[in-house]
């Protein structure tokens, strides 16, 4: 008697929903099964779909991970192929040919269509199923070809050439990009169809990224992509938008970690930080000041600043009134306007810190990278820190009243993330005599100071000087410095072997006395390097230089 209701996925035992990849019955169906083993193509894609894409086969289905290599010889119904190298290069051309007619079909199809959505007219059922066919189609031969050029019988040379006529771009361009923005502008009568599309496609886009690692870093990018589509049509308070969401930062940040110098993708990861606007800023800031900065970011901050700017500053929040100061700052407006932003934040800061407590974590070096690309002039080319600029004048006087808030708190655990971006960078600009000569009668030297004294005591016998970093591991500002010039000589180099790491995960382990011990350590480099503080060996302390000149006149009057 056959089962009832939809089939079920032999690997997760989770129901297959029909539209995830709807198979073409042909001579392309034998060849993708031999290809993957003789395995259902539609349960391959609904396994990566469904199942946790962040673990491996064997952690998702633990009664595989002592499984003994099964003899694929006397597999039942296993075709092995074993062509010579040459039969499947000719192979992988005839795919090829196929390839282009459907992509020359799917060029056609969509600028014939384009006419009828700029004029406003409808498209009919069969327009929308001819459209989605037929770029499912070139999708799936994208995919026959991949899997063909990939197979073991190929030799790398011969792959490597068979590469060069399909890019990642091309797939992107024609394949996913062109029907998607044709469904987009009638989005209230494609919408059930955009779905479709959307989740076949990132079905593919997932297989491809599991066969082709060259592709790696783009297919990482394109799948963020593809969930931040998929994210834009559900409603913004549904559990599929937050789950698409969840899937299109995980993309993105994985492949940021592994391109950290591309502004790019600090973009994308700003565009699905809504709604935190601290978190936003501080993406889009940094999307500016890397090595390789994006320069689409202005278009996005705006719609940030925009509700901001629009309300009076009793009805900000403190994370808006900081997000509210930076952009008066970067789009010129009244100096009264901005006074009344910073007067606001810095009013409350203290408060907030106290009310929050551990949730200030992340917020913490979040609001010290902002400071920090505020003095850098957000990228511009006249930065970094270039005295002669308003904009820097402001940057800095807002930037060193907040550290001199926060240092007050002495060695709070709680600012801990804070004060060691903090340090960081004042390490950095130490090591620059002219970067420093520009912010050194501005740092708050005396509070600074007070907290490297209650690092030291918080160490108590612990405390070390000279930093042993044989068993140092990242913690998420490290994650978050990561990208930055002035945080790339700080990283030791098998910090980040793990490029699938995500910043923001809950603390798995204590991590006040490493921040702390980072943070000393920091701050005995910084003596070394500028004339302002020193450490006295005698009295067991950090100290300015002037506490010096007072003590030794002190001693000087005495009889």
């Amino acid at each position: 008697m056959e089962p009832s209701g939809p089939p079920r996925c032999r690997l997760c035992a989770k129901p297959i929903s029909p539209y995830i990849i709807p198979l073409h019955v042909d001579a392309n169906e034998r060849t993708h099964r031999e290809l993957l083993g003789g395995g259902q193509l539609q349960e391959v894609f609904h396994y990566l779909s469904e199942c946790d894409y962040s673990t491996g086969l064997g952690s998702v289905l633990p009664e595989f991970q002592d499984a003994q290599p099964t003899n694929i010889s006397i597999t039942p119904g296993l075709t092995l192929i074993s062509q010579p190298d040459t039969d499947l290069v000719q192979k992988v051309g005839n795919i090829y040919k196929d390839l282009g007619r459907v992509e020359d079909n799917c060029i056609k199809l969509c600028a014939s269509l384009w006419p009828k959505l700029r004029n406003n007219h409808e498209l009919s059922m069969k327009e929308y199923q001819e459209l989605i066919e037929l770029h499912q189609r070139l999708l799936h031969k994208h995919l026959e070809f991949f899997l063909t050029s990939h197979h073991p019988s190929v030799s790398a040379t011969a792959r490597g050439q068979l590469a060069k006529y399909v890019t990642l771009k091309r797939i992107w361009r024609h394949g996913i990009k062109s029907p998607q923005e044709l469904l987009r502008k009638r989005l209230e009568d494609s919408r059930e169809y955009m779905l479709t599309f959307v989740e076949t496609a990132y079905c593919i886009m997932r297989l491809l990224y599991e066969i082709v690692p060259t592709f790696a870093d783009g297919l990482c990018e394109s799948l963020g992509d593809l969930a931040r589509y998929r994210m834009a049509i559900e409603n913004y308070d549904s559990r599929d938008h937050q789950t698409w969401k969840y899937a299109s930062r995980y993309w993105y940040w994985k492949v940021s970690n592994r391109l950290p110098t591309v502004g790019r993708l600090y973009h994308h990861l700003g565009m699905v930080a809504r709604p935190d606007v601290l978190q936003q800023l501080y993406y889009y800031s940094k999307s500016w000041c890397v090595p390789t900065p994006f320069s689409g970011t202005g278009d996005s901050i705006g719609i940030l600043f925009k509700p901001i700017l629009n309300k009076p500053i009793y009805e900000n929040s403190d994370d808006e009134a900081f997000v509210k100061f930076h952009a008066v700052l970067l789009l010129g407006r009244e100096k009264e306007e901005r006074e009344v932003a910073e007067q606001y934040f810095l009013d409350n800061l203290d408060g907030r810190i106290t009310e929050r407590e551990k949730d200030w974590l992340h917020p913490g070096y979040y609001i010290a990278i902002c400071l920090i690309c505020s003095l850098v002039e957000y990228g511009s080319a006249t930065g970094p820190l270039a005295d002669a600029s308003e904009t820097f004048q402001s940057a800095k006087a807002f930037a060193m009243k907040t550290c001199q808030v926060v240092f007050r708190r002495k060695a709070d655990t709680h600012t801990l993330p804070f004060l060691y971006t903090i340090f960081v960078f004042l390490h950095y600009v130490a090591e620059h005599p002219t970067a420093l000569s520009r912010i050194e009668n501005d740092v708050p030297w005396q509070d600074l100071v007070t907290v490297l004294n209650a690092v030291y005591c918080a160490l108590n016998s612990e405390s070390s000087m000279t930093d042993d970093t044989s068993n140092k591991c990242p913690l998420p500002e490290n994650y978050a410095m990561r990208g930055f010039l002035f945080a790339q000589d700080h990283f030791l180099d098998d910090w980040f072997h793990k490029p699938e790491e995500i910043e923001e995960t809950p603390e798995s382990r204590p991590a006040e006395k490493e921040r702390c011990q980072r943070i000393l350590c920091l701050g005995w480099q910084i003596c070394n390097l500028v004339p302002q503080i020193e450490w006295n060996q005698e009295l067991k302390i950090f100290r300015t230089v002037n506490d010096e000149v007072r003590s030794g006149e002190a001693n000087v009057a005495e009889p």
